[in-house]
């Protein structure tokens, strides 16, 4: 299997999921720490439920559940999931920095270095 084919049927979920755990994050970081008293913290998830950017965050980890399952209709397991995981990793990765300001290390770009030639490697069967 060509590693554009492989690229065509991850990506939907891979821009899905990173989504979700991007929005998320941004989001769930407006109510602050998850509180340790039961009542709070079901008033927390009840608030947090009822944003509606969290709210497209879930619904896009299920879409992309979705798409995952055609994607891996098409694409063998052993090829298709190292090269979702690690573009999600990627994506992830670049998009809490750049949009979420999150810190950044020398050791983390060398990791997401490796990662990508990783899902290179991978992908070409």
């Amino acid at each position: 299997m060509s590693s554009f084919r492989v690229i065509i049927y991850i990506v939907p979920t891979v821009l899905l999921v990173a989504y979700s755990q991007v929005i998320l994050k941004w989001r769930i970081t407006v109510y602050g720490d998850f509180p340790s008293d039961n009542w709070e913290r079901a008033m927390f998830l009840i608030k947090a439920l009822m944003d509606p950017y969290i709210v497209s965050g879930i619904v896009a980890a299920f879409i992309g559940s979705l798409t995952w399952m055609v994607a891996i209709s098409k694409v063998p397991l052993n090829v298709g999931f190292p090269a979702y995981y690690g573009l999600t990793f990627v994506l992830v990765i670049s998009c809490s920095i750049w949009l979420l300001n999150e810190p950044i290390t020398s050791l983390k770009l060398i990791g997401v270095g490796l990662i990508l030639f990783g899902v290179i490697v991978g992908s070409m069967g």
